[in-house]
């Protein structure tokens, strides 16, 4: 069963087609890659998934439901459903706060534990489930690596129990050393919290290690579209055999980074 479909997806900024006729399944439980060199829309695709712009045609269903029509607390609800993981961990994260307060931030924003004991526990639970410590709680961002920062913002996007996570180049800014890290963090938090992801990624490596679907976006447009044996072992179009030409070897890229 689908869980988030997109269909016919259109989007234009003055004289600039930034995705056009994009029709793009996530289903229950499943990892789905979005690939595609800079400017080719993915980002596009991502706003108008997280209700940041609206499409100037087409759909977007979540469970079923019509997301562009959502207002008011079906709205609020999707927003708890669907969170985002950015690229840019530091960036994406408050310097004045504590791993307690982000981490905690979304449940209280959305009101689901008031009392700040429980609040904490959970936010210690979290912290657990992505590698960290209790004794994280009180320190700040600037005294985390890269790949802690990035458990940290997972830690945060889990919080308010989403069906779906939204990956937007989490591992590119990240060392090679630890990509595989977080990596096999959100194979891992699939397997026990039933998440289904949206990875979105120029990396094709990282994709092939990821994701049990590919879709292909070219200049706005889905040019190829299957499982990831098809679209690595037999891609169809051109543009995805020039973008895994330029991977030198990517089962040995992928070796370096699982150990």
């Amino acid at each position: 069963m689908s869980l988030l479909e997109i269909s016919g997806l259109t989007k234009r900024y003055r004289s600039v087609q930034a995705v056009e006729d994009v029709g793009l399944t996530v289903g229950e439980g499943e990892v789905v890659g979005l690939v595609g060199e800079s400017g080719s829309g993915k980002s596009t695709v991502l706003r108008c998934v997280l209700k940041l712009v609206r499409p100037d045609s087409g759909s977007i269903s979540f469970a079923g439901k019509d997301v562009l029509r959502m207002r008011g607390a079906a709205a609020r609800a999707y927003r708890q459903d669907v969170q985002m993981v950015f690229q840019d961990p530091l960036g994406s994260l408050n310097p004045r706060m504590t791993v307690e307060q982000l981490v905690g931030e979304g449940l209280v924003v959305h009101r689901r534990l008031p009392d700040a004991r429980a609040r904490r526990d959970r936010v210690v639970e979290l912290l657990g489930m992505v590698g960290l410590r209790p004794a994280d709680l009180g320190r700040f961002p600037s005294s985390f690596s890269g790949g802690q920062l990035q458990r940290i913002a997972i830690a945060r996007a889990l919080a308010v129990g989403p069906r779906l996570l939204v990956c937007d180049e989490v591992v590119s800014a990240l060392d090679v050393s630890v990509q595989a890290q977080v990596l096999n963090l959100l194979l891992d938090m699939r397997d026990e919290l039933g998440l289904s992801i949206l990875f979105v990624s120029h990396d094709l490596a990282v994709v092939n290690y990821l994701c049990t679907r590919v879709a292909v976006l070219r200049s706005g447009r889905i040019v190829e579209e299957g499982t990831r044996e098809q679209v690595f072992g037999h891609p169809r179009h051109e543009y995805s055999r020039e973008l895994l030409a330029a991977v030198p070897d990517p089962e040995r890229v992928l070796s370096a980074r699982s150990h």
